[in-house]
């Protein structure tokens, strides 16, 4: 009984063993069953023989549902692309790659498949099966997406920081082309925004940095490139290819000039009436040759520079730029004093027709500059423009040629004089333009139907239906318009026939040669038939002899302005003037 007792007995190694063994069974089981990967087995017969949890939770189908479909249902492509996979497997044994399986509901699942053979047990005759192990790959994108957010964009703003900018100025150096392209690198800080934090607050601080982005989001479309490299520091790439280094730095000093301009005047509402400044330093750079720890240290020292001259406010790191900058700034403000203290005034120059009488007037402004007498108003127009001043210029002419019509009436009764006033693109695009002309004839009084506005064609090139709004509604209240420099931009009859327009001035220089020239005394009798046929008068400018005016009136052109009549002259003199005019039209008794 002993005898067979202990043939019964196990050996206690074989038993440790096994258990051993069933333990690292349990264990794998374990790991696979709660793998993140979706994690499959196919037989010999190709019928689904294991089918993990996340296989479940990616996939839609449950363990048992996938073992009574056939594995061709799992794919985005069926039986196409199994064959495929099934071809690699069995002449490598092992098959990995992307691939486009189907969830339950019917949508896509793209993953990262690894798959391989195995057998249950050794010298199986049977065909082995297929182990799959598959990634899902919109977990790895959208970790590789927030990595790619967090390592270039700044968390405040939205806009890339200081290694995407790094990143860009290299891209721009790998796809700078042999020829010469010039971009510049502008480096802005905001004077006293601690301050602004302290007083209104963090909050009222972050969303200003918010809204400084996007305002210069909107002022740079691309190529060009923002980015805040730290605090209240922000950094752009300007990186149209100029040609010319020049051309690539007045670029830039334009946008600097365009960028204080807009932290002057647009955010008010975030911090009230306290007026919002930067410093700016700029470095102009060639792209095929950019140094960019040189570029980054030229930019910082131009704006170091920019910070130790707090009435500079905008510093190149190029000496010959930086001094052509600062004649300009010094323009600037000059400029800007100007107006503040009304050191202008408005000139006035006769028009007439070929009976010799004055049908209107044309007020032109001057500027009395303390040093240099009274300015040419092409010696300033254009940085009036380009800083934004031209609506309070524009504004002031437009209070004092109402001004005057009102008291010429009162001096000259009987007179109804139209006076012209020229109206820049840039004003007449402000969106209160409408009002300030309104608001300037009702606080003055004036007459409405006497005030001409003279326009340029450039105005009706970007939005015409809007140019056209405007006029119409100005139009309605009495206000009439003239077309100047006609003929030289982009004059088209269907612009022409949708504009309340009163008044064709044709160019001085069809003017100039038209006694001599046939060429330009036909491009003046086509202007003058348009203007028939429109019902629009037609004035010529920039006359000056006798032999200019018989060619014009040959023409069929009877209206004139220029220096054969009288040249611009000041109101004491135009006061004269119109005086004398009167006496000799009034009737004789």
């Amino acid at each position: 009984m002993s005898k067979n007792h202990s043939k019964s007995q196990a050996n206690p190694a074989d038993i440790s063993y096994i258990k051993q063994a069933q333990d690292i069974l349990a264990e794998r089981a374990a790991l696979m069953e709660n793998a993140q990967d979706a994690i499959f087995v196919v037989d010999e017969r190709c019928a689904v023989t294991y089918w993990n949890r996340s296989a479940e939770r990616l996939l839609g189908w449950t363990a048992q549902e996938a073992s009574d479909i056939s594995p061709i249902q799992l794919f985005d492509g069926g039986a196409e692309v199994v064959q495929e996979i099934v071809a690699a497997i069995d002449a490598e044994g092992a098959w990995a790659g992307n691939v486009r399986y189907l969830h339950k509901d019917g949508t896509p699942v793209e993953m990262a498949a690894r798959m391989s053979t195995f057998a249950e047990r050794a010298n199986s005759s049977a065909r082995p099966k297929v182990l799959a192990i598959n990634t899902d790959l919109s977990l790895s994108r959208a970790w590789a997406q927030k990595f790619h957010r967090v390592a270039l964009f700044d968390n405040l703003t939205g806009l890339p920081n200081r290694s995407h900018l790094l990143r860009r100025l290299r891209g721009l150096r790998r796809a700078a082309k042999a020829s010469p392209a010039f971009g510049a690198l502008i480096v802005v800080d905001l004077n006293h925004f601690k301050a602004i934090n302290d007083l209104r607050g963090r909050r009222t601080g972050d969303r200003l940095l918010r809204a400084i982005g996007q305002r210069l989001q909107a002022m740079l479309p691309d190529p060009h490139f923002v980015a805040r490299i730290g605090g209240d520091e922000f950094a752009l790439i300007c990186s149209a290819e100029e040609r010319d280094f020049n051309r690539a730095a007045q670029a830039a000093e334009k946008l600097a000039a365009q960028i204080q301009l807009e932290l002057l005047t647009s955010f008010e509402a975030l911090i009230g009436k306290r007026r919002l400044k930067a410093n700016i330093g700029i470095a102009v750079f060639e792209r095929a040759s950019i140094d960019i720890a040189d570029l980054l240290a030229q930019a910082d020292s131009a704006l170091s520079n920019a910070r130790a001259q707090p009435d500079l406010r905008i510093s190149f790191y190029d000496a010959a730029t930086q001094q052509a900058a600062v004649s300009r700034m010094h323009r600037e403000e000059e400029l800007r004093s100007a107006i503040d203290q009304k050191q202008f005034a408005l000139h006035f120059q006769p028009q007439m027709n070929s009976a010799g009488e004055l049908i209107g007037a044309e007020a032109l402004l001057r500027w009395n500059h303390s040093r240099r007498g009274m300015v040419h108003p092409r010696e300033f127009i254009a940085l009036a423009e380009e800083t934004g001043l031209i609506h309070a210029l524009g504004g002031w002419v437009l209070e004092e040629a109402c001004r005057k019509l009102v008291a010429w009436r009162a001096c000259l009764s009987s007179l109804e004089l139209p006076l012209s006033i020229n109206v820049s693109a840039v004003q007449f695009a402000h969106p209160a333009f409408t009002d300030m002309v309104l608001g300037a004839l009702e606080r003055s009084g004036a007459d409405p139907r006497l005030l001409k506005l003279e326009l340029t064609e450039s105005l009706f090139v970007e939005d015409l239906n809007s140019t056209a709004d405007k006029m119409n509604l100005l139009r309605s209240h009495g206000v009439t318009f003239s077309l100047d420099d006609f003929g030289t931009g982009f004059a088209a009859l269907s612009y022409l026939k949708k504009l309340p327009l009163a008044q064709l001035k044709i160019d001085i220089s069809f003017v100039t040669h038209i006694a001599t020239s046939a060429h330009d005394a036909a491009i003046v009798r086509s202007i003058v038939t348009l203007g028939e046929s429109l019902g629009i008068s037609v004035i010529a400018e920039g006359v000056e002899t006798q032999d200019q005016q018989r060619s014009l009136a040959e023409c069929g052109c009877l209206e004139y302005q220029g220096f054969l009549f009288e040249k611009a002259i000041c109101e004491e003199k135009f006061l004269h003037y119109l005086e004398k005019h009167a006496a000799a039209t009034e009737p004789q008794l």
